[in-house]
């Protein structure tokens, strides 16, 4: 009953503000009804109840840290960018993409003008990140997730490198594990 009349009588609010924790209120109260009917949980009602008063004062309070066009969406901890990483036997490859996947930057220790066995010593390396932070002055100061694959070897001082020009929030590593080991050697025949 009271959940309809709220309802009925949106319009009557006249700030933005106001009419968006309304909406939200109501959208809280409307689940929980629904909850009630699915699984009946009257005992922990009066919980859950000060438990969601408890966000709407919360809401209420920050009001200027929540985006107006995105209800309650925080802007501040978002990942912008991915860093992926790939250190192979034969190279090292670091490439920055959008969220969706479209690439930004890319270089590698081929562009960096080195050849043959040298690509993978550290020298090259380094080289390959200044190459990439001195492309990504635009980029610097944002929240990035690092995607690791390849041999593990270097990948420490590649995420050292890296902390000192982003911001890291997150580290992936998509290498197969074998699920029952390497293969054991021949055994020598006995003559």
């Amino acid at each position: 009953m009271i959940l309809t009349k709220i309802s009925t009588k949106k319009k009557l609010f006249f700030k933005n503000k106001q009419k968006n924790i309304l909406y939200t209120k109501i959208n809280f109260l409307k689940i929980i009804k629904k909850k009630m009917y699915e699984k009946q949980f009257t005992r922990n009602l009066p919980q859950i109840l000060k438990y969601f008063s408890n966000i709407f004062k919360m809401l209420e309070k920050n009001k200027s840290k929540f985006n107006d066009q995105q209800k309650f969406f925080f802007k501040t901890n978002l990942i912008s960018y991915i860093i992926n990483v790939r250190l192979l036997n034969s190279n090292i490859i670091i490439n920055i993409t959008d969220l969706k996947g479209a690439p930004l930057i890319y270089c590698s220790s081929g562009i960096v003008n080195f050849k043959g066995s040298q690509k993978t010593k550290q020298l090259a390396l380094i080289n390959v990140i200044k190459k990439v932070s001195y492309k990504s002055k635009i980029l610097k100061n944002l929240h990035v997730t690092v995607h690791f694959k390849g041999t593990k070897k270097n990948r420490k001082k590649v995420l050292n490198e890296l902390k000192k020009i982003f911001l890291i929030k997150n580290i992936k590593i998509f290498n197969l594990a074998p699920y029952n080991g390497c293969r054991p050697q021949k055994i020598r025949r006995k003559k």
